[in-house]
């Protein structure tokens, strides 16, 4: 028979209540943690008469700006950097996947080239 959870310990299902939520986001209110869960797509699941988010997902979205920064400042090795750090090969899956969906956004601006050097930097840049 399952356990069931409480609070403090809730390693059976890794579900978070919005409470402890809230004191790591610096949030009180619980109607701006669930603005705040909602906003960021973030899904809110019910377990009796308490609100849990599974903390997988909770940390998905709060490694994914530190994850992005790697590897905005470090193109051919973050994911051996991200893959040191990261809490579980679970996390660091599911951050892969993620990633890699992303939409690379192309530069609006026109370029007008001058020579060959600068159509090859251009390809560098937009690859």
């Amino acid at each position: 028979m399952k356990k069931i959870i409480d609070d403090k310990s809730n390693t059976e299902l890794n579900l978070i209540p919005l409470q402890q939520i809230g004191d790591e986001i610096h949030l009180r209110n619980t109607r701006s943690i669930r603005k705040w869960l909602i906003e960021r797509g973030i899904t809110i699941h019910k377990l009796s008469s308490k609100s849990y988010v599974y903390r997988i997902d909770y940390e998905l979205h709060i490694e994914k700006p530190y994850v992005l920064n790697l590897r905005r400042n470090n193109p051919k090795n973050w994911k051996e950097m991200y893959k040191a750090i990261v809490k579980s090969e679970a996390l660091y899956n599911l951050m892969m996947i993620e990633i890699e969906q992303e939409v690379i956004h192309l530069p609006t601006t026109l370029v007008s080239l001058r020579n060959r050097n600068d159509e090859k930097l251009l390809m560098e840049l937009v690859a």
